[in-house]
């Protein structure tokens, strides 16, 4: 027996072997219409027409099927099974008991649905009251942007200002929603504002440390320089065994920056709340050279720039046995003369370290072939 698009038995269907109801007649014990015009009513009263050439009798039922079912809104295959449901060889009461079935079978989907669709509720009952007070980032959401934003201080680019810096780290986030579990970022306007809100501020912030950790490593070579704040602050930047060239040429203009500004810190005090401008200082370098070489990092004129003052700071800063801490101070999450948001007096004192003991002799390989940072 096969199956119609209506669900239902097209043809040889069996009534009494699934609901008690005799089987129809075989094709044997049935009339032959094609011979004969038969205006008899059969046992429900229906006449069936036959036609003078052999063909199949006409149901009556076809053009009332035809008639009502668009009035239903029954698609085309909804329409083609209606038909060969009522076109089987069964009586009206072997019918009814079918659509009986499927109506019970419809009511116990419905019973399905009508259960899921109420635990679908209670998830989302609970959803709207945990939200009711406003969106929030997770504790495991901040840590990881906090560490974006370490990211951007050793990463390439073509200005330090706050807003690009932010600008560059959204961006990110926008490509990467799903890594750090903010699929809304780009729908929801209020996930976007706190996400750019929690930037900005954290942002300064570590700036602000990280000026801080630069100037304490002014005099290590640029070799030993750039593996440390690259593993303290890159993105899995403690797996990193390669810098790039474009790395190594920004730490090396932040160096250039900061050491003056450095060895002043060391003979006077300096006073919380004043703008070093080191982060100006550096930013004008990085519009001079835009302005020189263009807005695109992998012109020619930036890696010529990038060589030069690669080998510059290789020149000037060369291995020594002079003692250098290289440990990283443990500090409050507050900014200072970067953004200028405090006042409080802060005096430079050496503290007391493990001391590392630098080696004299340089790498092995010239400048040219050192590895870059992939």
């Amino acid at each position: 027996m096969s199956s119609s698009p209506g669900g239902f038995a097209s043809s040889g269907a069996d009534c009494g072997s699934g609901y008690g109801f005799p089987a129809p007649p075989l094709p044997s014990q049935q009339r032959d219409f094609g011979t004969e015009l038969s205006n008899t009513p059969d046992s429900q009263g229906n006449r069936h027409h036959s036609t003078f050439d052999g063909s199949s009798p006409v149901n009556p039922n076809t053009q009332a099927i035809t008639k009502f079912a668009p009035v239903l809104g029954l698609n085309a295959p909804q329409r083609k099974g209606l038909h060969e449901f009522d076109s089987l060889p069964v009586d009206v009461e072997c019918k009814i008991a079918l659509a009986y079935a499927q109506t019970m079978l419809l009511d116990q989907r419905l019973d399905n649905i009508e259960t899921q669709l109420d635990k679908v509720f209670a998830v989302l009952t609970v959803l709207q009251q945990a939200t009711a007070g406003g969106w929030s980032l997770s504790s495991e959401q901040m840590t990881a942007l906090k560490d974006l934003s370490k990211h951007q201080m050793v990463s390439p680019t073509l200005s330090v200002e706050v807003k690009h810096l932010v600008l560059t780290a959204m961006n990110y986030v926008a490509q990467h929603r799903q890594k750090y579990r903010l699929e809304a970022f780009t729908t929801d306007a209020i996930v976007k504002a706190s996400i750019k809100k929690f930037l900005t501020d954290n942002m300064s912030i570590t700036k602000s440390k990280f000026r801080k950790r630069l100037f304490k490593l002014t005099s290590l070579p640029l070799d030993e320089l750039a593996p440390i704040l690259i593993s303290e602050y890159l993105l899995n930047g403690s797996k990193s065994t390669f810098i790039k060239s474009d790395a190594l040429a920004h730490i090396a203009l932040l160096r250039s920056k900061a050491a003056p500004l450095a060895a002043v810190a060391l003979t006077r005090k300096a006073v919380k709340g004043v703008d070093t401008g080191f982060w100006k200082d550096v930013n004008d370098k990085l519009k001079n050279i835009a302005r020189m070489h263009g807005t695109n990092r992998e012109a020619a004129g930036w890696k010529e720039w990038e060589e030069a003052i690669i080998r510059a700071d290789r020149e000037k800063y060369v291995p020594s046995t002079a003692s250098v801490d290289v440990n990283e101070d443990s500090e409050s999450d507050e900014s200072d003369e970067d953004e200028g948001l405090n006042s409080r007096l802060l005096v430079w004192k050496p503290k007391p370290r493990s001391r590392l003991r630098l080696p004299l002799q340089r790498p092995s390989l010239p400048y040219s072939l050192m590895p870059c940072f992939q």
